[in-house]
């Protein structure tokens, strides 16, 4: 669908997307669960802001940990997320690019999981950009002294450095993830639905329903 088309008819699903409700056509819901992502990397308190991200780490084993969704385009698919060039999932995701999102909706009861492919930005143009417009509470987490996950002899207050543009620079690595499927359920009185969305060469879409 044209970009033009999907943005004009963005307006009538707002009305439907405030509960819980059964969306029975593959069109309509795509672009609701798209207008949600898109909605949530700019409100803090959308239900999809806050993602849980899976990855596989060097031993082969499921990681999982949750992260702030900071960016949604629809064309191209993507998702971004912010994360400090120091954390154990930068080094996960330079060996295993792919990488699974989750979020929930409780109050319209769906699941989105998106399957991605993950670029990292370190010391370039994207996150300079970043660094620049980003409001300092979206960067305030590269501002930890020791690195996330290095061990303590016993809990402490932690040790912060100034945030600055410097820092920001060395520290700051910007995610993001080309969508390459997702896996829609939506769960409802009437009986649950489940959609499978799956972006073919070119940018085109395939939709398809399957067993919840």
């Amino acid at each position: 669908m044209e970009a033009r088309a999907w943005r004009a008819s963005v307006g009538l699903l707002e009305s439907l997307l405030t509960c819980a409700i059964r969306i029975p056509d593959l069109d309509v819901l795509l672009k609701g669960v798209w207008q949600g992502l898109t909605e949530a990397a700019l409100m803090r308190s959308h239900p999809f802001r806050h993602a849980s991200l899976g990855t596989v780490d060097a031993q082969g084993l499921p990681q999982v940990r949750r992260v702030v969704l900071r960016e949604a385009t629809r064309f191209p698919a993507s998702l971004g997320f912010y994360t400090d060039v120091r954390s154990p999932k930068v080094a996960e995701l330079r060996a295993r690019p792919a990488a699974s999102l989750l979020f929930w909706d409780a109050g319209r009861r769906w699941q989105v999981r998106a399957s991605t492919s993950v670029v990292l930005h370190h010391h370039d143009d994207v996150t300079q950009r970043v660094a620049l417009k980003a409001p300092p509470s979206a960067l305030e987490f590269l501002t930890v002294s020791e690195a996330p996950g290095s061990a303590q002899l016993a809990p402490a207050p932690l040790r912060s450095d100034v945030l600055s543009p410097e820092l920001a620079w060395e520290r700051l690595v910007v995610a993001r993830a080309a969508v390459t499927s997702l896996d829609v359920l939506q769960l409802h009185d009437d009986g649950p639905l489940r959609a499978l969305y799956t972006w073919l060469p070119g940018g085109e879409v395939h939709g398809t329903w399957t067993v919840p």
